[in-house]
C-alpha cells in the first residue's frame, strides 16, 4: 500500500508519539506527517529533549533524511545547527547523537521501512552517506521550461538548493525558496509523489489552502494542485520518488485519473 494523499497538515496539531520504530531510546517523540500502513515508511517531526543521547548504530531496512529545522546536535565530531542536513542509505554507519541545551527538532523521513536501530556500525560503513551544511550551499534558479503543456523541473521563479539526487531515478530533495509576491498561475500534476515541509513563509495554493512554518503535504501522483502566489515569500524541503516533471492540468476539478487519461492523450499524439 502507498502513502494516503495529505493535504495539507500542520505538525503543530499533530499529536507527539514514540519514534515507531524499535531501537530508539526513551524521550524521543515524533510528530507522524504521513505513513505507509504497509511498510512503515514516514515522514515527521522529529523532537528531541536536551541532553538527549543515541548510541552508534544504522538503519538495515531504510534510507533516512534529516534535517535540523531547530536547536542543535553532534553527530559525532560535527556540531549540526540549524539548516544542517543528513542522508543515509540503508546499512550505512551513524555516530553517536548528542541534543543541545536547547533541544533539537528535526524533519526525518523515513524512505523504504520503519527506522529501526541496530547498534553497531553498519555492513555499507559511509557508502553514499550525505552530509551537508546547507547555509553554505549557492541557490541556483530552477530550470525554466516551454509554456504550453510541460515544464521540466520547478515552477520559473523558484531557486532550489540541491540536497541529495539520484540520477538513475530522479529522486530528489532540495531545499526550494521563492522571494516575496510570487505568483505562478498554472494548475499542474506529475507522474512521482511529492513532499514538502515548510520551514518559513507563506504560500497559497488554490486548490488546498496556506502552508506556512510547520505545514506539511504528501502527493501520490497525478494529483492537480494551484495555481500559487507567496505574499512574504517562502523556504521549504521538497521531496520527489523520480523525476519531477511539471504537467499542466486541464482544469481545477481534475482528478487523478483525468489527468492519466491527459498523459496517455498527449503520448498518443
Amino acid at each position: 500500500m502507498a502513502r494516503p494523499h495529505v493535504e495539507i497538515v500542520e505538525a503543530a496539531d499533530v499529536a507527539p508519539e514514540p519514534v515507531p520504530a524499535t531501537g530508539w531510546p526513551e524521550g524521543a517523540a515524533t510528530a507522524v506527517l504521513s505513513r505507509d500502513g504497509a511498510t512503515g515508511a514516514f515522514s515527521g517531526l522529529l523532537r528531541l529533549p536536551a541532553g538527549w543521547r543515541r548510541e552508534a548504530c544504522h538503519h538495515a531496512a531504510t534510507a533516512i533524511d534529516l534535517y535540523v529545522v531547530s536547536g542543535s546536535l553532534h553527530i559525532g565530531d560535527r556540531p549540526c545547527a540549524a539548516g544542517w542536513f543528513g542522508a543515509w542509505p540503508a546499512g550505512t554507519s551513524q555516530p553517536v547523537w548528542i541534543v543541545g541545551a536547547d533541544g533539537a527538532e528535526l524533519f526525518v523521513g523515513a524512505r523504504d521501512a520503519a527506522p529501526g536501530l541496530t547498534l553497531g556500525p553498519g555492513p555499507r560503513a559511509a557508502e553514499g552517506v550525505v552530509l551537508l551544511d546547507t547555509e553554505r550551499l549557492e541557490w541556483e534558479l530552477a530550470p525554466e521550461g516551454p509554456p504550453e503543456e510541460q515544464i521540466s523541473g520547478l515552477p520559473e521563479g523558484v531557486v532550489t538548493k540541491t540536497l541529495r539526487w539520484v540520477e538513475q531515478t530522479g529522486e530528489l530533495l532540495a531545499l526550494c525558496a521563492t522571494v516575496p509576491r510570487w505568483a505562478y498561475p498554472r494548475l499542474e500534476f506529475h507522474e512521482c509523489c511529492e513532499e514538502a515541509y515548510m520551514l518559513r513563509g507563506d504560500i497559497w495554493m488554490g486548490s488546498s489552502g496556506t502552508m506556512r512554518a510547520g505545514s506539511y503535504f504528501w502527493r501520490p501522483p497525478y494529483a492537480t494542485h494551484g495555481p500559487f502566489w507567496s505574499q512574504d515569500g517562502c523556504l521549504f524541503l521538497v521531496y520527489t520518488d523520480t523525476l519531477l516533471v511539471d504537467l499542466v492540468a486541464e482544469g481545477p476539478l481534475s482528478t487523478p485519473e483525468d489527468n492519466r487519461r491527459l498523459v496517455a492523450r498527449r503520448a498518443a499524439v
